[in-house]
């Protein structure tokens, strides 16, 4: 391995981990003023009692056996559902935005979980799901980009579904929000805290408590020799899957054009060889017809 892989691979020091960080950012919401006071921020409501600020809540879905991790999961005072989530990279597919798809299947998971509890779906609290960015998403210059459900042919028509989904903009220029939120988002991304916000000197502190708690220091250390591993084993398999299509691709080029087999028969030949089921097979055809 290069210096460099070296560097990307080894676990973040504690002292370089700031709020941006999911599992310290997980820590301070198990703070119930501080948790109130974000959400305060963003919701723009006062909000008298938390029931249960819990960190990184996991919740398990029957899809796809797949669950979701959520920096908070908690009951609001009118009973409604809120779920923060801290977003520090732009991740695309096929050059298209996940956050999108992410935020409905955050949505549906929630909703199943509620459910297998024993509740009818009338009884669907509302949700709302928060998702703060240290980029802008939509690129439009906003801080907050706030989503329900509505109809097409009357926009002030709401479904009234219950379901909300609130973006937040670190980098935003729009004068669109509180002074408060905006003081904070500035402090997510990285701006020192001014003395005309008493509660950004709050989180410095309480962060500066989280990073001397040898416990947490010791669980955080754990985490991200974790996270490392599980990254450095799907680079390599990533590495062996691209090594397996190479040479299938490989194979199906030396069938066509050396041994003047037709597209059924190199179909048989990868199957047999690479124990590729029939779907399988055709895919790797397809960029072979192409190229």
């Amino acid at each position: 391995m290069s210096a460099t892989e070296q560097k990307k691979t080894a676990p973040k020091s504690v002292e370089d981990v700031t709020i941006q960080d999911n599992f310290l950012f997980g820590t301070l919401l198990r703070d119930p003023d501080i948790c109130r006071e974000i959400l305060q921020r963003i919701l723009g409501i006062p909000i008298g009692h938390i029931d249960y600020p819990t960190s990184e809540k996991t919740i398990e879905t029957g899809y796809y056996n797949k669950g979701i991790r959520l920096d908070i999961l908690t009951d609001l005072p009118d009973q409604s559902i809120c779920c923060v989530e801290m977003q520090i990279r732009k991740v695309r597919v096929d050059r298209i935005s996940i956050l999108p798809k992410r935020t409905r299947y955050y949505h549906s998971a929630i909703d199943t979980s509620v459910l297998e509890k024993g509740s009818d779906y009338p009884d669907l609290p509302a949700c709302i799901l928060i998702f703060i960015c240290v980029f802008d998403e939509f690129e439009l210059g906003l801080h907050r980009y706030t989503f329900r459900n509505t109809c097409a042919e009357r926009d002030t028509l709401l479904l009234d579904d219950g379901a909300e989904t609130i973006i937040l903009n670190t980098k935003g220029t729009a004068d669109d929000i509180s002074p408060e939120l905006r003081s904070f988002l500035d402090f997510v991304d990285g701006k020192p805290a001014t003395k005309d916000d008493p509660f950004l000197f709050q989180l410095e502190e309480r962060i500066r408590q989280i990073k001397n708690d040898q416990k947490w220091r010791h669980d955080f250390m754990i985490m991200s020799a974790d996270y490392m591993d599980a990254r450095r084993e799907g680079r390599e398999e990533g590495r062996e899957e691209g090594r397996e299509e190479g040479r299938v691709l490989q194979s199906i080029d030396i069938y066509r054009e050396e041994m003047h087999l037709d597209d059924e028969q190199i179909k048989q030949k990868i199957m047999d060889k690479f124990s590729l089921d029939e779907s399988e097979a055709k895919q790797y055809m397809k960029p072979a017809k192409t190229a």
